[in-house]
């Protein structure tokens, strides 16, 4: 494999001075200054910008001495049209991004005394030109690189021509599509530029876009929009109508039909339907034309019978179709139900735990809990028995109550006997309250009692606080601090023996 040849360098002029190049950081340091020139006025613009060309040029041919061997390997292959034109478009969009940021500036490189003396200005000037083009392309894209390396001399003269322009659709046309020639027009595809297809509507007549529209590549077919059909996008597809419209491209746009038509419409509404979608029937709409009008009705499957819903499901008719939906847990699981309630259960036959009731015509819950059933005996001591739907439940009894003797309910006035700190209601013969164990007085001097649950709690009066078991003063307990802190503070101080 042989490296390709390195491109020419362009050649600095003498009068410039001396200039570095550092491949670890990608600048080019330039400390030239034009011989001849005592106040270091630079007479000769190349000077400016030859050490910059030189960078610029260094990296881009570092770049292809690296990385072009290896495509060599691989077989070269020729990129694509859609690629060169996607690579101009985007240093198209960057030098725009460019000059929107180096608007009204003055030069970076101090040549602003220069040009105001030459009556050049910077908006106008090469400075401002390689200030863009410093951004147009990012270190890591070659293709972009590339291009501007190319086509460099080219940007250049067009920038000092009365073509230049800061409209960027401006450079567009003149850089990737006529000089380059890697893109077309908007509206035009292909390797020549062939118009796409339209008419007067517009191309694809309005309603569509142009394969490889702007590009030297595609085939210029249309992508139609929703509704729309033909090489150019002017008929209207299956389930859509023309409506009229002026104000369109074509005159009319395709509109949908209604959910109930198949294949084809002749405007809005279901009688407007040549043919009935699957759930659909030809028959009469009430709600059109008092109840005149024929059109797509929907098919009842629930009724009709059509419906395939499994055991323990009924049928839910909907528009066009049907959904099936979970029988009502009262309801046997293996003979079903024909709807939703515990009155709709299949030969009136009930779940566990359910009694068909022919009054109400309904399956209703056992309540298994009562006096004389089976599951409250089937509870453990310190249990009671809680009816669910369907089923029940033993939970604990209320810490109210001794569980020895147990309860028939879940709070303290369903208790048996009562456990320490509760009591039977002298009012009651069954059922605890709590005891105000704070009634009989229980904590010591200096100390209030709070009744709790059950139970009770002594706490020390302000501004007394609990020592020990004591309530002691404040003033005390400093004191006592202190005079525990003395004695230690007047200790000896422990000597080691030796």
């Amino acid at each position: 494999l042989t490296s390709p040849a390195a491109p020419a360098l362009p050649q600095i002029p003498e009068s410039c001075g001396t200039s570095s190049y550092s491949p670890n950081t990608a600048r080019f340091a330039s400390t030239s200054v034009c011989a001849g020139d005592a106040d270091n006025n630079m007479s000769d613009p190349p000077c400016v910008f030859a050490g910059r060309r030189v960078k610029e040029r260094l990296l881009v041919l570092t770049l292809a001495l690296c990385v072009l061997p290896s495509i060599s390997v691989a077989g070269k292959k020729k990129p694509k049209s859609t690629d060169r034109c996607s690579t101009c478009d985007a240093f198209v969009k960057k030098f725009g991004v460019g000059l929107v940021r180096t608007k009204g500036q003055s030069s970076g490189s101090g040549n602003t005394e220069w040009e105001e003396t030459r009556g050049i200005k910077y908006d106008t000037s090469e400075a401002r030109l390689y200030d863009v083009l410093d951004t147009a392309c990012s270190k890591s894209d070659m293709k972009c690189s590339a291009l501007m390396e190319t086509n460099e001399e080219w940007i250049e003269d067009w920038w000092r021509s009365d073509a230049r322009s800061e409209d960027m659709q401006v450079l567009r046309k003149a850089l990737c599509v006529e000089h380059t020639k890697h893109c077309c027009d908007e509206g035009f595809y292909g390797k020549s530029c062939k118009p796409c297809p339209g008419d007067t509507a517009g191309i694809c007549s309005g309603h569509g876009k142009c394969g490889g529209s702007g590009t030297r590549s595609g085939k210029g077919a249309c992508k139609c929009d929703a509704g729309y059909i033909g090489k150019r996008c002017a008929k209207c597809a299956n389930l859509y109508f023309k409506q009229p419209n002026d104000t369109a491209s074509l005159g009319f746009t395709c509109e949908s039909c209604d959910d109930a038509c198949a294949k084809s419409c002749t405007g809005t509404g279901r009688a407007a339907c040549e043919q009935c979608a699957t759930g659909f029937e030809m028959g009469t709409l009430p709600s059109e034309n008092n109840g005149k009008a024929t059109g797509c009705v929907d098919v009842d499957e629930c009724t009709s019978g059509t419906s395939e819903c499994s055991t323990g499901k009924y049928c839910v008719n909907t528009e066009g179709n049907y959904t099936c939906a979970d029988c009502n847990k009262a309801c046997h699981p293996d003979d079903g139900c024909t709807g939703p309630g515990p009155d709709m259960c299949s030969e009136d036959s009930c779940a566990d735990g359910y009694l068909f009731e022919s009054e109400s015509g309904a399956c209703v819950d056992i309540d298994e809990c009562k006096d004389d059933s089976d599951a409250k005996s089937a509870c453990a001591t310190g249990e009671y028995c809680m009816n669910t739907a369907g089923g029940h439940d033993c939970r604990k009894c209320h810490a109210a109550c001794v569980l020895e003797d147990g309860c028939t309910g879940p709070s303290p006035q369903h208790c048996n006997a009562c456990a320490d700190g509760w009591e039977i209601p002298v009012d009651r013969e069954r059922g605890c309250t709590d005891t105000d164990e704070c009634s009989t007085a229980p904590c010591a001097e200096h100390m209030t009692c709070s009744n709790t649950q059950g139970s009770y709690q002594c706490s020390c009066d302000a501004p007394r606080k609990m020592v020990e078991g004591k309530c002691i003063v404040v003033s005390e307990v400093d004191q006592e601090s202190e005079t525990s802190s003395g004695d230690l503070a007047n200790e000896p101080e422990a000597k080691d023996e030796l």
